[in-house]
């Protein structure tokens, strides 16, 4: 995948005590860590890197799919810039279309709330999650998932309250085309039929109560 996607990769002498590719400065590969999903039939896999000092990964957090029905021909199909792999979940709804779900990683708590939209989507970044249509390998602008704490706006009421409304974890429940997301500082919200509008919904209803 990182010779697909570009990243200028170099193998290490065949003398190596654990041979891998590795970059010209010495350091490793983009990280595809912690989090990644496949869909039913396991033909496509999900996942986004971490883009942790924005420089070494040589791209923003990126997310791709990647068409593994042939392990010996393993292709990237799409790629969508700022879009971030800590935690990945994919989801297909009864009228068929695709969706993933996915944030950050926090290292102290949401990031820059005070910040407006479009935020970092650098390593700690986590005020919002993000969802994205993937139907038909096509990846589509990712939509954020927020909490009305998060929003610029109420900066100053965050920064007071103390609160850290992180949006880090999240599982999806997929089933016969029913679908809800549990997402971390969110009870739950329902992401059939419509996913964006309805956890749009949630994010500006639900005030930040862990599950």
């Amino acid at each position: 995948m990182n010779v697909q996607s570009g990243y200028p990769v170099q193998g290490q002498p065949a003398a190596a005590s654990t041979p891998c590719d590795i970059v010209p400065q010495g350091d490793y590969p983009r990280q595809y860590s912690h989090s990644s999903d496949d869909n039913t039939e396991g033909t496509r896999w999900y996942g986004a890197n971490q883009n942790g000092d924005g420089v070494s990964q040589l791209e923003p957090s990126t997310m791709r799919v990647v068409d593994v029905s042939d392990p010996d021909h393993v292709t990237i199909l799409d790629t969508l810039a700022d879009v971030p792999g800590h935690s990945m979940n994919w989801w297909r709804l009864a009228d068929g279309r695709e969706f993933t779900l996915s944030a950050n990683e926090s290292l102290t708590g949401p990031g820059d709330t005070c910040q407006p939209h479009p935020r970092p989507t650098n390593l700690g970044n986590a005020a919002e999650g993000y969802i994205t249509e993937v139907t038909g390998d096509q990846l589509q602008p990712a939509v954020p998932l927020t909490l009305k704490i998060n929003e610029p706006e109420n900066c100053g009421a965050r920064n007071t309250s103390g609160q850290d409304a992180t949006i880090t974890e999240h599982s999806i429940y997929n089933k016969d085309g029913a679908a809800f997301a549990m997402v971390e500082w969110l009870r739950e919200a329902s992401v059939m039929p419509h996913p964006t509008e309805a956890v749009a919904a949630a994010s500006q209803t639900l005030n930040g109560s862990g599950l």
